[in-house]
């Protein structure tokens, strides 16, 4: 993320603009500032929407904001080890799709006999 965060605020009273802000916060941690320039200039004339020009609540939203894309970039970590995990795990497995002769082999280490010589 880099850079210091800025300070925990309490969100606005009205709770349809904090909802506002939370939500348009997640969507922009998720997608980008490009989401957010996209959502000033279609909502330049929306007052619900001054917060994004420094009106109530513009605090609470670099606030939330930061929140989010921290939530965004851990989980993206969480993802790549999980990732590197299976990888891992799934670099000793053998493979899955076996030959005939492979399957007979494996049958009769099983003390199955079925009439097909397995490969010395």
């Amino acid at each position: 993320q880099g850079g210091k965060p800025p300070a925990k605020t309490d969100p606005p009273s009205d709770p349809k603009l904090a909802k506002t802000i939370d939500v348009l916060a997640l969507y922009v941690a998720k997608n980008g500032a490009s989401f957010e320039a996209l959502a000033s200039e279609k909502n330049a004339f929306d007052s619900k929407f001054n917060f994004l020009h420094g009106g109530l609540g513009a605090a609470y939203y670099k606030w939330r904001l930061y929140e989010e894309k921290e939530k965004v970039a851990n989980h993206a970590v969480a993802v790549a080890k999980a990732s590197e995990k299976k990888a891992e795990r799934d670099s000793g497995r053998r493979p899955a799709v076996r030959d005939a002769t492979e399957r007979a082999r494996l049958l009769q280490d099983e003390g199955e006999t079925f009439g097909v010589a397995a490969k010395p």
